[in-house]
């Protein structure tokens, strides 16, 4: 029996959430990691940047050359550290940005480690490089420290964004979100269709969606292991205002919007005539759903396809073990606010050979208010504020938090930049307005800001 705790803890906590600075994930809170070898990762972190109004100072480059004329899939753990996990931080220490709680890689990347057994790129960046006993990756065994449950029997808890989850925790204690832009190599998507599914992603922001969620059952094995789920999560989902249908085949045309499909097999057909609504989410337990290189079985490529916002798969033999997959309980976490990424994090017991993939920031029940940076050049200084470019009666904001460049540097409604104490031409100010809660739904707006000669 699942238990949600909840109301008990509310009295309890309201007073430490009042007091404490708790925020959600901020676009400038991720670092954007490209392959400077590709045109199309550097042409697709743009684009998400642009999109998300992510810094471009966030975007961080290595070099991972092709092998005959294919970039590859797979690295040793070596390569990833030497390439990857030490160029990016180096990088980050010499740009100064000291606010970052997500990496995430965009196209041409690769998807694998090398290890025994193997994990996810994503895996190995959440566990900041540090994998746990090859029997407990092999066993699904590693628990996440964001992970919301339940398990077989248990509790289940509130949705929390990341940053009031970990709270407490120092930044080397606590896990790096990670997530994959896309994927297009072999039997992946074409860039055309990686740019749709991140527009979708920013299309279904704030919605409220009414769509449903689909849970495909079976008698195969990869839904049988996680069969008890299902029960609990329609009674979950139901209680707060999401519809969900239990089925034994796809949604078709016939369907209603679709929000979400929960299933298990090898393989099958994804374009099934059903409308995916901006935002949704495609989750197949299947053993390689995530592994490109090698054929047969349905690839999470198609199902970002067939419409798709986000899918995600293991890059490796995982066996029938339900704690390397999203629980059935993913669309709880996303109904109270999470971002997409959080929600994929509270859902996964143990996440290390799960690629998760699409916008890491997409937010259908995300708050509704919007704001805008307002800037007055006062001679050598800039004056900053912000203006609501719309209502939002049920949200309470806490004081505004600036950034120039990644770095902090004022709290409540203005900000002073002396343009003297900074020497480059270009920089870029970013806003947080949170609110108060276990989920943060909070506003955030950026601004590029040049500096005019002779300053």
């Amino acid at each position: 029996m699942v238990e949600i705790v909840m109301k008990f803890k509310i009295i309890i906590l309201v007073l430490s959430v009042m007091i404490e600075t708790v925020f959600a994930l901020y676009p400038d809170e991720l670092a954007i990691i490209v392959n400077r070898d590709s045109s199309d990762s550097k042409a697709v972190a743009e684009k998400y940047c642009e999109l998300r109004k992510v810094p471009n100072v966030n975007i961080i480059e290595v070099s991972i050359p092709a092998e005959d004329d294919k970039f590859p899939v797979e690295i040793t753990q070596d390569v990833f550290t030497e390439k990857i996990w030490k160029a990016v931080n180096k990088s980050i220490v010499e740009k100064g940005l000291k606010n970052l709680h997500g990496w995430i890689y965009s196209v041409d990347m690769p998807t694998t480690i090398k290890t025994s057994p193997q994990v996810s790129i994503t895996g190995l960046t959440y566990v900041r490089n540090e994998l746990p006993a090859d029997h407990v990756i092999k066993g699904g065994q590693y628990r996440s420290p964001y992970y919301g449950g339940p398990l077989q029997s248990g509790r289940l808890l509130e949705p929390k964004s990341f940053s009031f989850s970990m709270k407490g925790k120092s930044a080397s204690d606590r896990p790096l979100l990670s997530m994959m832009l896309g994927y297009i190599g072999e039997r992946g998507n074409s860039v055309d269709e990686v740019y749709e599914s991140l527009e979708r992603g920013v299309q279904g922001d704030s919605t409220y969606p009414n769509g449903d969620v689909y849970f495909v059952t079976n008698s195969d094995v990869r839904t049988t292991c996680r069969l008890w789920q299902v029960e609990g999560a329609t009674k979950v989902l139901d209680k707060v205002g999401l519809k969900s249908v239990v089925c034994a085949e796809l949604p078709n045309e016939t369907c209603g919007d679709v929000l979400g499909i929960w299933v298990g097999r090898a393989s099958m057909n994804t374009d099934s005539g059903c409308k995916y609504l901006p935002g949704s989410m495609v989750d197949n337990l299947t053993s390689f759903g995530g592994r490109f290189q090698t054929k047969g079985q349905t690839k999470l490529s198609d199902w970002l396809r067939a419409g798709a916002t986000l899918a995600c798969g293991t890059v490796t033999e995982p066996y029938a073990i339900w704690q390397k997959f999203p629980t059935s309980y993913f669309w709880y976490f996303y109904k109270g606010g999470c971002k997409s990424i959080e929600a994929f994090y509270q859902a996964t017991y143990c996440p290390l050979q799960q690629l998760f993939v699409g916008d890491p920031m997409v937010s259908p029940w995300g708050g509704k208010a919007r704001i805008k940076i307002v800037l007055e050049k006062k001679g050598d200084e800039c004056e900053a504020t912000y203006v609501f470019e719309n209502e939002d009666e049920t949200s309470v904001f806490k004081s505004a938090v600036w950034f120039l460049d990644g770095k902090e540097i004022s709290r409540g409604k203005k900000a002073i930049i002396d343009l003297q104490k900074h020497t480059k031409q270009l920089h870029y100010l970013t806003v947080h307005l949170p609110t108060f809660g276990f989920v943060d739904l909070g506003c955030y707006d950026m601004m590029k800001i040049e500096n005019e000669p002779g300053n």
